[in-house]
């Protein structure tokens, strides 16, 4: 299960809001609609505040491997997937059109993955709000009152 260490920022109405360094699998993760880019390095991610965790603590957040694996492949391999059968297809079709087939093979993968990466988009709205696919809060490393070591099941 991929987990980060971070900060409680605040908390609000069951929310708890954590703060954690980026690493680079940020950029194309289904999740990151949940989270809010303060800058390069850091991010704001809203979990639900099942700890009772509070400002200034230090927790561990973590997504489930099954999601994660599920968006792994969403975001790196269906892409690659897309635009091989795109270009096979433009060079397909431009036999049958008289076209040049390097051409139309390019922009046979091109637009497929195009329009793969317009459906990822769109099912990520979808996708941000289920909980399967939203980081959880843990463990509490330390909080104010110095009590360590609390973990949730998961």
């Amino acid at each position: 299960m991929p987990t980060e260490r971070g900060t409680i920022e605040k908390t609000d109405r069951g929310k708890a809001f954590v703060r954690v360094q980026k690493n680079s699998a940020c950029a194309h993760c289904e999740s990151k609609g949940m989270c809010q880019v303060d800058n390069e390095r850091e991010m704001v991610v809203e979990v639900e505040n099942i700890l009772g965790v509070g400002p200034g603590d230090q927790v561990e957040i973590m997504v489930p491997t099954g999601s994660f694996m599920k968006i792994s492949l969403m975001v790196y391999m269906l892409p690659i997937l897309a635009f091989m059968f795109g270009a096979f297809m433009g060079d397909n079709l431009a036999e049958k059109l008289s076209l040049n087939p390097s051409l139309s093979a390019i922009i046979g993968g091109i637009g497929l993955m195009s329009i793969f990466f317009y459906i990822l988009k769109k099912l990520d709205k979808v996708i941000g709000g289920n909980r399967r696919y939203t980081p959880r809060l843990t463990r509490i490393i330390a909080n104010s009152s110095q009590k360590t070591g609390q973990t949730v099941g998961v």
